[in-house]
């Protein structure tokens, strides 16, 4: 209850993010595409020891912020790849009940995997009109705590869009792309998860 309440504050109307992270409430925050205000504030809330647990950001329809997000991120050493997800192994993909294939991974480091048998990605055959999860390059500093299944690899989606070219990546990760990865920053730290908030 109590994370629900404090999720809820932050949605508050009239409260900037900024305001709601400077109130020392908070020791996460989760977040997707920002504004340039609001990542500054992020930026403020690690160097005071704070968690930012960031969802692979939307491009849609804020392409302005989408680019200052995922700019923030790739300063960070992640660099978020437009992109698709696909299994190669049949018998590894299961559909949901509104008959979503979703990949089985077993692969997520201890001791985040304690107690977990695995974990689901929903794949995508492509990435007009929606935004599925995607991967990350991630630079040296990084610790990849859920990687897909060895059989999950990632595809490339052309597309035309201006604001999305510099994220569309030139090679696919052949297999096990990182799905949720960990650094410190400073005091603080920070996530990113290749799924968009509101799945």
């Amino acid at each position: 209850a109590r994370f629900r309440r404090e999720v809820e504050a932050l949605e508050a109307p009239g409260e900037t993010l900024a305001q709601a992270l400077e109130s020392g409430k908070y020791n996460v925050v989760v977040v997707s595409t920002c504004t340039p205000d609001e990542l500054k504030a992020l930026d403020a809330f690690l160097a005071k020891g704070g968690g930012v647990f960031a969802c692979a950001p939307e491009s849609y329809p804020r392409a302005e912020d989408y680019t200052a997000t995922c700019k923030w991120l790739e300063a960070h050493g992640a660099k978020p790849r437009w992109e698709m997800l696909h299994d190669e192994n049949a018998g590894n993909v299961v559909r949901d009940i509104m008959g979503c294939a979703l990949s089985f991974s077993s692969d997520i480091a201890q001791p985040f995997g304690d107690g977990a048998a695995g974990a689901l990605t929903l794949l995508g055959n492509s990435t007009t009109g929606w935004e599925p999860p995607m991967s990350w390059d991630l630079g040296q500093d990084w610790s990849v705590v859920v990687k897909g299944a060895a059989s999950m690899k990632t595809a490339i989606d052309k597309r035309n869009d201006v604001a999305l070219q510099p994220w569309i990546p030139k090679e696919i990760i052949p297999s096990a792309p990182p799905l949720l990865a960990m650094r410190e920053v400073g005091p603080g730290r920070l996530a990113v998860f290749s799924i968009r908030y509101y799945w």
